[in-house]
């Protein structure tokens, strides 16, 4: 780094509120009082889940901001307080002083209720708009086309916080439940969030039509954006770790299961690929709910229509479309 003049008092202030704001006070006090202090001698911070070398006092912060994740979680009153309106009509006013209250002071959770279900979110994220659509109703349809669950099973790959998997968990009792979230990050709130619930089992990786280990990317898009697509056609990406791929015959065999009665599908356009090759549990599963994304990789609804072919296949509204094998559930 080179050498720099220390900052005003006044910006170093309002370094360190954004810092806090982006969600790391603890981080935002060390580096203000070390700045505050007159100290030049570089330190460790943690900036979204990375560590990185700074000084106090300098422009290093600044451009350690606008270089990570974290620059992007910033309190914008007017879109959160939206937000916070819808909480208050599900959890009271309270709990929408609270999601407010951790987005400004930079809190990395917060619990929310909805429809009766305890959930933790990261504020100022899109987590909350997942659990306001997965709780208030989004996939009561798809619910009400499979009367019962004779084959014990249902998939749900792209699972995020784990909201979908709650839903599917408290409609089906005795069915197990299997959700898939590739990020570490996303996982460990999803853990979180489905402990309650005996017949959910999480697992940390990926669904696609070849198992392995692959590299997952961001698309700049937030948490709920990560894909396996690295040449994602919308946006640009950046790889940001590995994890564990699993195929639908390894989940079978694994939960010994001989069919699916449900799979919940978003993943950011790794459709494509899961619908390449090894399709043969598409025949063993009563529903499918899929999220088609041919903006990320063109050809995912082509592909996803030849392997419905000749099933009962209906679209909902956005990227969601539904496929039912002729008579469900009997």
């Amino acid at each position: 780094m080179s050498t720099r003049s220390p900052l005003r008092r006044r910006r170093q202030l309002r370094l360190a509120a954004r810092l806090a704001r982006a969600g790391s006070p603890l981080a935002a006090v060390k580096w203000l009082s070390a700045s505050l202090r007159g100290s030049m001698e570089p330190m460790d911070l943690s900036l979204g889940g990375k560590q990185v070398q700074i000084r106090p006092a300098t422009a290093d912060l600044d451009e350690a901001l606008r270089g990570s994740q974290v620059s992007r979680r910033k309190f914008k009153y007017s879109f959160e307080k939206g937000r916070a309106d819808k909480v208050r009509s599900e959890d009271g006013a309270l709990a929408a002083w609270r999601y407010l209250w951790a987005g400004f002071t930079g809190q990395e959770m917060v619990q929310v209720t909805i429809r009766g279900v305890q959930v933790h979110i990261r504020p100022l994220t899109t987590d909350i708009d997942v659990v306001l659509d997965s709780l208030g109703g989004e996939f009561d349809e798809l619910i009400d086309k499979v009367p019962a669950a004779r084959h014990g099973l249902i998939v749900d790959a792209g699972g995020y916080i784990g909201t979908a998997a709650i839903v599917f968990a408290r409609a089906f009792p005795d069915a197990t439940v299997v959700t898939l979230e590739p990020s570490a990050e996303n996982f460990a709130l999803l853990q979180k969030n489905v402990a309650p619930y005996a017949n959910i089992k999480p697992l940390n990786a990926a669904l696609s039509s070849e198992s392995g280990t692959m590299q997952f990317f961001d698309r700049g898009t937030g948490h709920w954006g990560l894909t396996l697509v690295g040449d994602a056609q919308d946006n640009a990406t950046r790889a940001v770790g590995e994890t564990e791929v699993v195929t639908v015959t390894d989940i079978l065999q694994r939960f010994g299961k001989d069919g699916i009665d449900i799979i919940k599908i978003d993943i950011e356009g790794g459709e494509h690929a899961l619908f390449s090759a090894n399709i043969e549990w598409v025949e063993k599963t009563e529903a499918i709910c899929i999220e088609l994304h041919d903006r990320i990789v063109p050809g995912c609804t082509e592909a996803y229509e030849r392997v419905a072919a000749g099933r009962q296949n209906s679209k909902l509204e956005g990227e969601k479309f539904f496929s039912i094998r002729e008579q469900v559930g009997k």
